[in-house]
């Protein structure tokens, strides 16, 4: 995992809380994430992480390990804490839902064709508790994520939503729009967006939980968006 320009590397899971040290032997840095969400850092890196060594990573993590298993005759896969069933197949590509689709209309899906997984929309609800990964089977395949972001129109107080989080606008300029994450008056947040054509930019970290509501897309609209995410300090 990277943040801010620096590597970290699973070292325990209490709970929910899964705890990640500094790649570094001697480096006190870590921090605590929850359902993939940054909760807190402590410590303080006494080092630069070489930018070439962090690019190698970050392909790396393209990668990723789906596991496949069959229930009620049903197939499924399980792919970074998520379920998906199988909705259909055509030509050489399977179609999968996420297994919450009927239960909280997530619109979370999944494409995959040789070895590639096209991962498509955000979750509307926390990682689901898994079956027992030992014994299944799996393969590693390349992850291509596409972004899709939220938006209402018509309305004199405009918002996005990204990865469930609410922005509201700030500045509307001729090339582009700046947004203040919604928690920025109740908790401080820095979280911050910026719009231009297809191309949304999201600096800062939540220091808070989504508001994970799915009557909040209600008459609202989508867009496929690529998303640039820095975390500077």
């Amino acid at each position: 995992m990277i943040i801010h320009n620096q590597v970290y590397y699973f070292d325990k899971k209490e709970g929910n809380l899964s705890t990640w040290k500094c790649f570094r032997p001697n480096c006190n840095a870590d921090c605590q994430t929850k359902d993939g969400r940054l909760m807190t850092r402590t410590g303080l890196h006494d080092h630069q992480c070489p930018k070439k060594w962090i690019t190698s990573k970050r392909r790396s993590l393209k990668l990723a390990k789906v596991f496949i298993y069959f229930r009620n005759k049903s197939a499924r896969i399980i792919l970074n804490g998520f379920v998906y069933g199988l909705n259909r197949r055509y030509q050489e590509k399977s179609f999968w839902l996420c297994s919450h689709y009927a239960k909280t209309h997530c619109k979370a899906r999944v494409i995959t064709f040789s070895n590639k997984a096209v991962l498509k929309n955000t979750h509307n609800h926390r990682m689901d508790s898994l079956p027992s990964l030992t014994g299944l089977n799996y393969k590693t395949i390349e992850i291509v994520r596409e972004n899709t972001i939220y938006f209402d129109v018509g309305n004199k107080n405009p918002k996005i939503i990204v990865d469930n989080y609410d922005f509201n606008m700030a500045t509307k300029m001729p090339t582009k729009t700046k947004w203040l994450c919604s928690g920025y008056y109740k908790t401080k947040c820095k979280a911050r967006a910026t719009t231009s054509g297809r191309m949304v930019q999201i600096t800062g970290l939540h220091n808070h939980a989504p508001r994970i509501d799915k009557k909040k897309y209600t008459n609202m609209l989508s867009q496929t968006v690529t998303i640039i995410r820095e975390y500077a300090q």
